[in-house]
């Protein structure tokens, strides 16, 4: 659950979402606690406002270059600060483009 959803269901909230950039954390989460075989309860504060990101930034440590930098952009506690879909399409995109370009050096050597 994200943390302004967190928030409305607390109801310490006002209210006020973008459902969309909801389920992009949620989705980090789920990604996060399945890449580190996470229980439930190592993510249950992972989405409190004041501490949360300091408990995700030493889960994201433990990643890989690629799925550290993916979640650090899902999992922002800011919601204006969290990627949207379209940045997360844009960032496979441009993945794709660069692992190509080093694979056709690696090709040319």
């Amino acid at each position: 659950m994200s943390p302004e959803m967190l928030q409305i269901y607390n109801k310490s909230g006002t209210g006020d979402f973008n459902p969309e950039k909801c389920d992009v954390f949620s989705s980090g989460l789920t990604y996060l606690r399945l890449l580190l075989h996470l229980a439930e309860t190592d993510i249950a504060e992972m989405n409190n406002i004041d501490k949360g990101q300091q408990l995700i930034a030493i889960q994201l440590n433990r990643l890989s270059t690629f799925w550290k930098t993916l979640l650090a952009e899902m999992l922002q506690i800011s919601t204006a600060a969290r990627a949207g879909a379209v940045q997360l399409v844009w960032f496979g995109f441009h993945l794709q483009q660069v692992s190509a370009l080093v694979l056709q050096q690696c090709r040319l050597r």
